[in-house]
């Protein structure tokens, strides 16, 4: 398959990568896409999968989130990459059929850069009624470019990312840039009838560096992941996750209100 399933990681996460692959196992033991874990310096090995960790890198050394992705993306050789992240446990079988069909739309059609299989209800589509179970991202929709599980096209995402940046500022900064291309981009629609083809924990079972009781403690009972939840703790109660969640916001969105400020003013 012309498609690489990227796992991206690093050494510091590396207590995630059991539960991530013991999950694949369950749900896609089949996995037809040869698998790279996109990390630092260590190795990994699965006894279901063969997992490659190009490992890049000296131990401890402080690589920013983009450099190592593009160099990674560098490595691989397929047209496509699934790309997801370490704490996106699959949670339910994925229909082939459907996910063989967005690579073959995505074939027939090279203006397509993505099909994003996971939407937040803060990401606007719109249905152009050539892609079931899928609506377009309006050019000027927040958050048209995010770090959920998605299929793009290899070389279209490694002209949407920076060496310098963070998963957020990716998100917030590469939303801008992609302004500047005709390139369509498309999301899972949340009210379609279709079974939705990649189901897991929408904002992932890790927040903060810290595990999600709720998302992770009933996949830990259901399927014996036997996570030792000392090592990272869970997230800290609600008043301070959202003292948390307001300076990340701040500290994430002071470049992209200014840009999009002037992207709106440019566009008049």
């Amino acid at each position: 398959m012309d498609c690489t399933l990227l796992v991206n990681s690093c050494d510091t996460y590396s207590d995630l990568w059991d539960p991530y692959f013991k999950m694949l196992e369950a749900h896609w033991p089949d996995c037809p896409c040869p698998i790279v874990l996109n990390t630092e310096s260590k190795a990994f090995k699965h006894a279901a999968f063969d997992v490659k960790t190009f490992s890049l890198y000296p131990a401890g050394a402080d690589v920013p989130w983009g450099e190592r992705l593009i160099d990674t993306l560098n490595l691989i050789d397929t047209k496509y990459v699934l790309l997801t992240l370490d704490d996106y446990l699959l949670e339910a079988p994925p229909p082939m059929d459907r996910f063989l069909q967005c690579i073959d739309w995505m074939e027939q059609n090279p203006s397509i850069a993505v099909f994003t299989f996971k939407r937040s209800p803060k990401l606007k589509t719109i249905k152009d009624g050539l892609y079931p179970g899928f609506g377009k991202i309006p050019i000027d929709a927040d958050y048209r470019i995010n770090a959920q599980m998605a299929l793009w096209r290899r070389d279209k995402l490694i002209k949407y990312i920076l060496p310098h940046e963070s998963p957020w500022q990716f998100e917030v900064e590469g939303t801008i840039r992609s302004r500047q291309y005709k390139e369509d981009f498309y999301a899972i629609d949340n009210n379609s009838s279709l079974p939705k083809i990649f189901s897991y924990y929408l904002r992932g079972v890790v927040h903060m560096g810290r595990w999600d009781r709720k998302g992770i403690m009933p996949l830990n009972k259901k399927y014996n992941l036997g996570i030792d939840f000392s090592q990272r703790g869970f997230h800290p109660a609600k008043r301070i996750r959202l003292r948390e969640a307001v300076i990340k916001f701040t500290q994430a969105t002071r470049t992209y209100t200014l840009a999009r400020w002037l992207y709106l003013r440019l566009k008049r």
